[in-house]
């Protein structure tokens, strides 16, 4: 029996929005390229994958390229995550950490870093209620533990950045450098000055 395997899977200008499963807040576009390959000698096992991700924009908002590389231990328990975000020669989102499969669990410690990150992405997670959220942040998170109930901590601050609520028929502006700290279950903007700019 051979125990020797050289799996290679190579993307080449793929459509990420055919490939990425329908998530009512999020929409994705961008064209993928990359390999993920799996090496396995005996019990010995090398997993990894250096994916590529051009014109990446979420919700319509442009973000840039993304990269993804991941590299898994010999015995497929630890995955070691790097991935960056670049637009216009910027990095503006950069996540390093790993997820640990134990126990039939997956956990996770990842920081992510944010320079200028555009908040347009989020611009359906409000659905009716909140709507147009846009400016950028700039900050970290780090989320641990076990990836169904992650502990999450992290602070952002805020450029160019407002909100607006229909409902109330109002559009909301923050001051720049306004801090919002983040939690597993929220968002909490700090002492920030706020102003109606209809």
């Amino acid at each position: 029996e051979k125990e020797v395997k050289d799996l290679n899977l190579n993307f080449t200008n793929i459509d990420i929005n055919k490939l990425t499963p329908e998530v009512s807040d999020f929409t994705f576009k961008g064209i993928l390229n990359g390999n993920v390959n799996l090496k396995q000698n005996k019990n010995i096992y090398q997993p990894t994958a250096s994916l590529y991700i051009d014109s990446l924009s979420v919700n319509s908002a442009l973000l840039g390229k993304l990269k993804l590389d991941i590299s898994g231990d010999n015995d497929l328990k630890k995955f070691n995550v790097n991935s960056t975000i670049e637009n216009e020669n910027v990095e503006s989102f950069n996540a390093i950490g790993d997820f640990i499969i134990d126990n039939n669990e997956t956990k996770t410690n990842l920081d992510l870093r944010f320079n200028k990150f555009n908040l347009g992405v989020l611009g359906l997670i409000g659905g009716d209620i909140v709507t147009n959220i846009k400016g950028y942040a700039t900050g970290s998170t780090n989320i641990e533990g076990i990836i169904t109930d992650p502990k999450v901590n992290g602070r952002m601050y805020l450029e160019n950045s407002g909100i607006s609520i229909p409902y109330l028929n109002v559009n909301y502006e923050f001051e720049n450098n306004t801090i919002v700290d983040i939690t597993e279950s929220s968002f909490i903007i700090r002492n920030a000055s706020i102003s109606d700019s209809k």
